[in-house]
Formats: C-alpha cells, structure tokens, sequence
C-alpha cells in the first residue's frame, strides 16, 4: 500500500513548521516516538484536509499502533487521510520507520475530526501557511487518480 507523506509543497510546508515547532504537540514527544513529527499525526492531518480543494473525496482515518517493549506494552493514537479510492496521505508517517511496528492501514476507522471547525491548533498552522505561502495558491494540490 503507498501511503503519501509529502504529495505536494502544502504538505510539505506543513511537515516542515510541525518538525521545528515543538509548541504545536501535546505532551512530551517521549510519550510518543522519539521523532520529530511524533505526536504531530492528528494537527498534520486536520491541517492539511483543511487546505484540500475537495475535502468530501476524504475521510480522517484513526487507528492505534500497539507493540511491546522489554517492560510494558505501548500503544499511540495515530491519524491520516484516506481518499475515496483508497489512496492514503500520512504526512507523519516517517515517525514509524525506527518504531518496532508500522500502522496497519487497513485497521483505520473513518471518523471525523474532534472539532467541528478547524481546532485552534490547526487554524494557528493555516496562519502561518498562509504568510509562509505568502499569496501563493494555499490549496493543496494533490491530484489521486
């Protein structure tokens, strides 16, 4: 399965200002992976569906990565888009390839974001891409066959 990190520069925009703004996570990234973008998944997702020129073709998908360590079993919350046609954009998706485990896609459940509208979080990234962007076109522009 291809899963999408960086489609497009809207994206990458978005990876870029989450990788060095450690203020936009919740918790400490140690509760998550020891990855810049760990614990980023669901603002990464929220943001980049909010900047799509056809958001209804996606569903936010949610699923939870388990695995065992030597002491005790962990367990994280993971988000991502999935398109109508299968494809899948996981713009978090590099915060797995030291992680004893990868998501299993197929155990996503479609379901809405936590908020109606743009969370303040989300809506602080569409600021900022919005002046990083600086009048260029602020719609991703993935295209998926």
């Amino acid at each position: 399965m291809d899963v999408l990190k960086e489609p497009d520069r809207v994206a990458t925009a978005i990876r870029d200002y989450l990788w060095n703004n450690d203020s936009m996570l919740r918790g400490s990234r140690k509760e998550y992976l020891d990855h810049p973008l760990g614990g980023a998944c669901y603002i990464a997702t929220e943001s980049y569906y909010h900047t799509l020129q056809n958001p209804e073709a996606w569903t936010p998908q949610h699923l939870n990565v388990t695995w065992r360590t030597d002491l005790n079993r962990k367990e994280i919350s993971h988000w991502y888009l999935q398109h109508d046609n299968g494809a899948i954009v996981d713009l978090t998706a590099d915060q797995f390839d030291a992680a004893p485990v990868r998501p299993d896609y197929r155990e996503g459940t479609g379901k809405g974001f936590l908020t109606a509208q743009p969370s303040n979080r989300t809506q602080h990234v569409l600021g900022y891409l919005s002046s990083e962007l600086n009048g260029k076109k602020k719609e991703a522009t993935l295209s998926v066959a």
